[in-house]
Formats: C-alpha cells, structure tokens, sequence
C-alpha cells in the first residue's frame, strides 16, 4: 500500500469515528465487562474503534467502584448581586429601627400621661435608678448617647446624682430625730416637725412623704362632751368679736374640757393669752366646780403675768357661758384685779381655747398614756412646758409662743 493510499484510510476511519455515538446503556455494559474481566479495553479498542483515552473517560463516568465526590463550583458576586443584597439588609434594617422607634413613641407618650395623671416627674425620679444602669451595663463610650435619651448633660446628670445622695444621707439622721420629736409630742403633725428640724436638703412635701412612709401619719380622735352648764347664769357681751389683737394681756381666753382616767372623768382647765397663744394658767380636777377648776386657773395666770412684770389691769377674759366663770369668787377675782369679763354664745366664738383643749388632750395626755390623777397632775406641766417653748404654731409663722 503506497503512502497515499495509506493517509486516505486513515481519513476514513477518522471521519467515521467522528460519526459514531454509543448510547450510555451501552457504555456502562462495556465498563461492566471490563470490570468483570469479560473483555479488555484493548479488545473493546479495537471491536468499536474508540480511542483507549475514551475508554477510560467511560469507566471513570460509569464504573460502579468510582466514588463521587461533589464538586462545589464558587462563583464570584457581581457588583450588581451585591448591591442587591445591601439593599435588601437596609430594607431589613429600616424595618427593625421602624419598630423600635415605635415603641420609643409609644414608650414616650405613656410616660408624658402618667407624669400629667400622677403629677410626677419620671424622668427626673429615674435619674438614681439611671446611674446604676449607666454604669453597670453600658461602656462609657456610649454614655453620652444616654445622657441625649434622658435629656440632661453629664455635668447636670451627676450634679442630680450628688444631691440625691446627699438627701439619702440627711434621711438617714432625720428618722432618729424625728422619733425624739414625737417622743416629747406624739401628736405633732409632721409639717410642725419639719420647722422645728429645718432640713437643708428636702423640702417640705419631701420630708411630709419620708415620714408617712416611716409610720408618723396622726390620727386624731374626736370626742364630743358637754362641760358647759350655764343654767341661771347671767351672760356678759362678747368683748372680743371684732377686736384687733395688738399686744399680750389684751385678752386672755379659756375652757373647760374632760379627760377620762380608768372610767371616771376629770377636768382641765386652760387659760391662753391669744396674742401669744401662751397657756398662763392651767389645772386638773376632779370636779367640774370653779374652786377646782376656772378659779385656781386664774389665780395661776395672774401670778405667771405679774412675775412677768406684765399689768393685768384691763385684761379682756372670754371664756363660754359655764358657771364655772360666773361663781361669786371668781368674778370677785377679776374684779379685784380690773379683769373684764366677755362671754361666747357658741364654740364658734371661743376657736383659740377649743383648739388649745384638743392639742393638750390629743397630742400630749392621751399618748403619753395617763392612767391615774396622780400622773396627770405629774404630766400636765411637762406638756403645758413642751406647748409654750418648743411646739411650733403655724398662727406665729411656726415659731414657739415663748418667742413672741
């Protein structure tokens, strides 16, 4: 065969391997007799006229001992995939801040009702409560974000904190000397005890709020009888009704009230310059009678005022219509010492010496806890000393009667 004749073979049966196309069934039943040893890839070579790199492309595609991995194909983001997913995450993240924010709005406006509904700043009473969380939770770069949310600065927010504590301080001290207060008036409204302290760092409202907390809150009980008998008795006009108080010993008030020991009733007896609202006379009996009652009384008040170097000539004395005030001695006495009498026709007209009466009795006697005449006798001094030089008055601007 020439050369020339032998290069157009070989074109023929390149153009007819060209042509061939063998079916995947048929490809695996060739890899499966190979594998089997039925056949050799030299045989399978020549029978079908496949190269032997084809061959083996067949048995690593078809061969059942083959193991298949999986091959994971890592494609480069575009820039325009990229952006899309941004824009996604940002839709995202504007959804979750629209909520929060909501519930910022909704926060706000719960507390702007409760502070109207209450009366009570939240914001400025979460300041102590603020400062834990600040620096418990929050690093101190992000502080100042917070200091923003509470609508104060840093310099304002610890000047806050600093006086908090230092009312936290002064409360600490302020209980015991409150308890010795009460110890002396047991009745005392708080208010009178927060100018007799003067706390420098609470107001008032503060200190009234501290000490209901604590227990201090009065309950006064009220008592209804009658002392007053005024059958036959010839009554004096009103001296007082629209007279102006201007000095002491203008007019000198007084009446009768009961006190109850085991039982049995007692009477006492209080005389009050009005001017001073001072008690000048006082006594306790066991009588409703003037030697017991209105008339050592006001022997006890003439001595108190003569000892004072004050003149008694001309003093107005009003007291109810009882005849405890209109016995013969007692007239007898205010006459002898220039004394005008005056009469009220209604508690109205007497409010000074009623109010004196319930102050004694309710402040004083009562929770001291007098169980004999004996005590009382002992007692009533002390409350009478405790009412004149250290009890403050709100009529005096909340100063002790001695004072005026």
């Amino acid at each position: 065969m020439t050369p020339k004749q032998k290069l157009h073979q070989l074109k023929e049966e390149s153009n007819r391997r060209q042509l061939r196309s063998f079916s995947k069934p048929l490809k695996r039943q060739i890899v499966l007799d190979i594998e089997t040893k039925v056949t050799t890839i030299a045989e399978v070579s020549r029978e079908y006229s496949v190269t032997r790199n084809s061959i083996y492309k067949w048995i690593y595609s078809y061969s059942k001992n083959r193991k298949k991995g999986v091959r994971t194909v890592i494609e480069e983001e575009s820039i325009s995939t990229k952006l899309e997913a941004l824009k996604g995450k940002i839709k995202e993240l504007e959804s979750i801040i629209g909520q929060k924010q909501m519930k910022i709005d909704f926060q706000e406006k719960m507390i702007e009702f409760a502070e109207k509904e209450y009366s009570v700043d939240i914001k400025k009473n979460l300041v102590p409560n603020a400062r834990m969380v600040l620096g418990r939770t929050i690093p101190i770069e992000n502080q100042n974000v917070c200091y923003g949310i509470l609508n104060t600065s840093k310099q304002s927010f610890h000047q806050k904190l600093n006086r908090h504590l230092r009312i936290q301080e002064e409360m600490g001290y302020l209980l015991p000397m409150v308890r010795e207060v009460r110890d002396d008036h047991p009745k005392m409204s708080v208010r009178k005890i927060y100018r007799m302290i003067r706390p420098k760092t609470i107001g008032r409202d503060r200190f009234e709020a501290f000490c209901f907390e604590h227990g201090f809150q009065v309950i006064v009980s009220k008592n209804y009888r009658r002392t007053t008998n005024s059958l036959g008795v010839t009554r004096f006009p009103n001296l007082v009704t629209g007279l102006k108080i201007s000095r002491p010993n203008q007019v000198w008030v007084s009446d009768i009230t009961y006190f109850e020991l085991a039982g049995k009733w007692c009477y006492l007896t209080f005389i009050i310059d009005i001017y001073a609202r001072t008690i000048i006379g006082f006594t306790a009996s066991r009588e409703l009678c003037a030697e017991q009652t209105s008339l050592p009384a006001l022997k006890m008040a003439i001595r108190f005022r003569k000892s004072s170097y004050h003149k008694v000539t001309g003093v107005i004395f009003h007291s109810d219509g009882g005849g405890q005030y209109h016995s013969k001695e007692f007239l007898k006495l205010t006459r002898m010492n220039y004394i005008k009498n005056s009469t009220a026709y209604d508690v109205y007209e007497n409010p000074i010496a009623e109010r004196v009466n319930g102050i004694m009795k309710n402040e004083y006697l009562i929770p001291y806890g007098v169980d004999s005449f004996e005590s009382l006798q002992k007692l009533l001094p002390k409350a009478v000393s405790l009412y004149n030089y250290v009890r403050p008055h709100g009529s005096l601007l909340f100063d002790a009667p001695s004072v005026i």
